[in-house]
């Protein structure tokens, strides 16, 4: 073998040396990384359940402010109504309101 080739084998050799504990080390980031992205996935996915649940709670609240404000004007209307008028008619025959 010529001495170019043994350098050229020696250099890919110290090359993958060092090349190879990198890649690695990539592995095990981009494995922690995709275990990350996971759990970030899950708690997403907690809070859309969550913002579900607060667009439920909100729809509920504005149905039942819908009904207090239904029964708050009801009572308003009954007490600025006037009240019915009693009648009376008098022994000439005319009707008087009391």
């Amino acid at each position: 073998m010529s001495p170019e080739i043994i350098a050229i084998i020696g250099a890919a050799i110290a090359l993958a040396a060092v090349i190879l504990p990198s890649l690695h080390a990539m592995r095990r980031d981009i494995a922690g990384l995709h275990s990350s992205i996971a759990g970030i996935h899950r708690d997403i996915a907690e809070v859309h359940r969550d913002i579900g649940g607060v667009h439920r709670d909100v729809a509920d609240l504005r149905e039942r402010m819908a009904r207090v404000e239904g029964l708050f004007e009801g009572f308003t209307r009954r007490e600025s109504a006037p009240p019915p008028a009693a009648s009376r008619t008098d022994k000439a025959g005319a009707v008087s309101a009391q």
